[in-house]
């Protein structure tokens, strides 16, 4: 498949799962990625390092709100049925911390499977920039990322020292 990105490939900086002792908590990724579907988490992981992006993943809505605060992604793809918190709680608490903490809005991308009508909506509404529906392809994760993502300066917070 050829490579249709102008983003240069970064060896050695791909994402690894947020229990992969190789991530630090406080390192900066370009996508956060909540997902607790072992498939789908499969497949986006491969996407995103396909594509060249580095990544974090977790596999609930809890865990990205954490993730969210340690690694300040450029984006966020989040599913929207998980445990403990789903993608429109997470998404919710994620704004509140950054409306708190004056930070720029990360763009969060909802990732359902569920085409019911209004649902749309409801994500947009929690504060959701887009959605993609699953089954995705690559080139609609593709296009989605190159829609949304935030440049790399946006994102990094200082870290006071």
């Amino acid at each position: 498949m050829p490579h249709h990105h102008n983003r240069p490939f970064r060896p050695g900086l791909h994402g690894v799962s947020a229990d992969d002792g190789r991530q630090r908590s406080n390192a900066q990724v370009d996508v956060l990625v909540a997902e607790n579907n072992e498939t789908n988490k499969f497949y986006v992981e491969n996407v995103l390092s396909t594509l060249g992006f580095t990544f974090k993943t977790v596999e609930n809505g809890v865990a990205a709100v954490e993730a969210f605060r340690s690694c300040r992604p450029r984006i966020i793809l989040m599913d929207i049925a998980m445990p403990l918190s789903d993608g429109v709680e997470a998404t919710i608490n994620i704004r509140r911390y950054e409306e708190r903490n004056e930070l720029h809005p990360v763009p969060i991308i909802a990732l359902s499977a569920n085409a019911i009508p209004g649902l749309r909506e409801r994500y947009l509404a929690a504060g959701m920039n887009d959605s993609l529906l699953k089954p995705y392809s690559i080139d609609q994760i593709s296009k989605i990322l190159d829609e949304w993502i935030l440049p790399a300066s946006t994102c990094r917070a200082s870290t006071g020292a």
